[in-house]
């Protein structure tokens, strides 16, 4: 690298001197580089986030329909079979699941619980019971 003033190899000092030179380039601390410019997100991604989108909501909207048909099928049933299968329920909830020890026994706990909870006849004591069922912890 030469000096442009006085066209000699080394480069001179700032007051334009010869003789004292000065750091070359490489040494000589530069400003900070800007960071590069962020990348729009390739097709590839936005693909994928699109499918996982896609899949979410058809997985969310089955679990919905399947419950919304659960209870259209209870609701179906003749209020004397609904009332038997009610009281069945409710008898297992108080019993069994009184103080279950079981990993698969507090699942089914758990899962009674969630069912009762769908019958038109769960009235407040009927959802406090199975809301302590629900909140059984896991061994």
């Amino acid at each position: 690298m030469s000096c442009p003033s006085c066209l000699s190899l080394v480069r001179c000092n700032p007051s334009g001197q010869r003789g004292s030179a000065v750091a070359p380039d490489f040494m000589t601390p530069r400003a900070p580089e800007r960071p590069a410019p962020r990348r729009l997100p390739t097709m590839r991604c936005l693909s994928l986030g699109l499918l996982t989108g896609t899949v979410a909501i058809a997985f969310a909207t089955l679990l919905f329909l399947q419950q919304t048909r659960l209870d259209r099928e209870l609701r179906a049933m003749s209020v004397i079979e609904r009332q038997a299968l009610y009281a069945r329920t409710l008898e297992t909830l108080s019993s069994s699941c009184e103080h279950p020890s079981a990993r698969t026994l507090i699942e089914y706990c758990r899962d009674q619980s969630n069912f009762i909870k769908r019958f038109p006849e769960c009235d407040r004591t009927c959802q406090t019971l199975a809301a302590r069922r629900s909140r059984l912890p896991w061994h």
